[in-house]
């Protein structure tokens, strides 16, 4: 039996991705500044005022909540077994972009949105930003350090341009195979390659 509030629940999972399908469309045929609100609304069928009840902004469907995806990587870099770090790393961003495969369908076309636009790059690394800083914590606290040291930090950084490098020639390649292998492969060109947890 489906209980009101997991019926509304459900509602409002089918309206956020019947927004962001209905965007990610027209911001691909269209331009992302060619497209707006109102015609992401109309495509969506539901009102202007609707959407903002689910996204800031047109740039917010692009680019997902950052936190999420962050607590995704720190939990996998936690869940890694003790060894080098640079094997953990590369382990944990391997289950990250494995998660990403799971979760984002539309990652691909994000991607591909993300490239022509200035304002979206922007954004695009201040969430990687944040996501070196997150690492970075979780990698010395794994460590049993309690805040990072500028080796964790050097670490994490580089850890995240792998992904971002990676996610770019999958995304440049036409996808053609799994982002996971190509993250993997990425990792193995530093030497850093571990056995997935």
């Amino acid at each position: 039996m489906v209980t009101r509030g997991g019926l509304r629940e459900r509602k409002k999972q089918m309206t956020r991705e019947a927004i962001e399908a209905a965007a990610l469309d027209l911001f691909e045929r269209q331009g992302f500044d060619h497209t707006t609100v109102d015609e992401i609304a109309a495509e969506a069928g539901i009102s202007p005022r609707t959407f903002f009840r689910y996204y800031e902004s047109k740039e917010n469907v692009v680019l997902p909540d950052p936190r999420q995806r962050a607590e995704v990587a720190n939990e996998a870099l936690r869940a890694q077994p003790p060894g080098p770090p640079q094997a953990r790393l590369a382990a944990a961003m391997s289950h990250f972009a494995r998660w990403i495969e799971e979760h984002d369908e539309r990652a691909a076309a994000r991607a591909r949105i993300v490239r022509g636009h200035a304002a979206l790059v922007s954004r695009s690394l201040l969430h990687s930003s944040m996501a070196q800083d997150s690492l970075a914590v979780v990698l010395a606290e794994t460590e049993g350090r309690p805040t990072p040291e500028l080796r964790h930090r050097v670490l994490a950084t580089t850890a995240v341009g792998v992904v971002v490098s990676a996610t770019r020639h999958w995304r440049d390649e036409g996808q053609e195979a799994p982002l996971s292998d190509v993250v993997t492969r990425a990792f193995e060109t530093l030497g850093w390659a571990g056995t997935s947890h």
